[in-house]
């Protein structure tokens, strides 16, 4: 029992000074007292608050934002990296492939129009072009193994032809030169001739960068030059012969007479220095 009382009295004296004296003072004797509240401990907040008062900056917000510009950078590189490997692909598809035949006009592959139009190159195969009606001769026809009926239609076909290219080389001439009697006059290949000598070197040299474009499968310009009219036009007679030509011979057919038939073959090429 006196253990038990010593221990009341330890615990009762271990109690701050103001709350011994409430309880030690008698019923109602006992007069208000302001008791100071303690001072509230500092937070981790106003701990780690500089002398101004502010929250100080961490190291965080800094290697987020040099993280993104990391990723950004990587995101480039990438692209970059991606860019280059393609170019290298298409310099060794070109590499690979093989070389245009200095007899080839007509029936171009893609790789070999790509090739050229890289070098503003133009080939182009004509049948006989005359101001006289054309008319195959039945030793042509014999060779060509063409039955009555064909040759009547490669005759018409090439006599259309014929007078539709002459038709085209005197407007062109004309609009170039003003001449109207040597329109009328000169032959077809002299009108050619006439055509491209009349117009500026630079302006040729910018024909053939735009059709060799275009027949490699580049959208044709809206407007162009007299000289790039005419080489739009004549670089497109073999074929529209070889269409004309299909529907009675065949394709294959139709091809052979449009070789056998070719009187010429042309071929312009090279670039102004700021086209290459």
């Amino acid at each position: 029992m006196a253990t038990l009382v010593i221990q009341l009295l330890q615990r009762f004296d271990a109690r701050p000074a103001n709350v011994r004296e409430a309880a030690q003072a008698p019923a109602g004797k006992l007069e208000p007292r302001s008791v100071a509240a303690a001072a509230p401990e500092p937070t981790a907040h106003t701990q780690a608050s500089g002398s101004q008062g502010g929250p100080r900056t961490g190291p965080e917000p800094e290697r987020e934002s040099v993280e993104r510009l990391q990723r950004a950078q990587i995101i480039t590189l990438q692209a970059r990296v991606r860019e280059l490997e393609r170019r290298v692909a298409s310099s060794d598809a070109q590499n690979d492939a093989p070389a245009l035949t200095r007899t080839k006009f007509h029936d171009f592959t893609d790789v070999e129009l790509q090739a050229m139009a890289r070098n503003c190159e133009v080939r182009f195969d004509l049948p006989r072009i005359a101001r006289e009606p054309f008319r195959l001769s039945p030793d042509q026809g014999a060779r060509l193994h063409l039955s009555d009926p064909e040759q009547n239609r490669v005759s018409a076909v090439l006599d259309a032809v014929n007078k539709d290219v002459v038709a085209h080389l005197r407007a062109f001439y004309l609009e170039a030169t003003g001449d109207a009697a040597g329109a009328d006059t000169l032959d077809p290949q002299s009108l050619m001739r006439e055509i491209l000598e009349k117009s500026p070197p630079s302006a040729v040299q910018a024909a053939r960068s735009e059709i060799s474009r275009e027949r490699a499968g580049a959208m044709p310009a809206p407007s162009g030059s007299i000289v790039e009219r005419y080489l739009r036009y004549i670089t497109s007679v073999g074929d529209s012969l070889q269409g004309a030509l299909e529907p009675a011979l065949g394709a294959q057919q139709a091809a052979a007479v449009r070789d056998a038939l070719a009187a010429s073959r042309s071929s312009m090429s090279g670039c102004a220095p700021t086209q290459r």
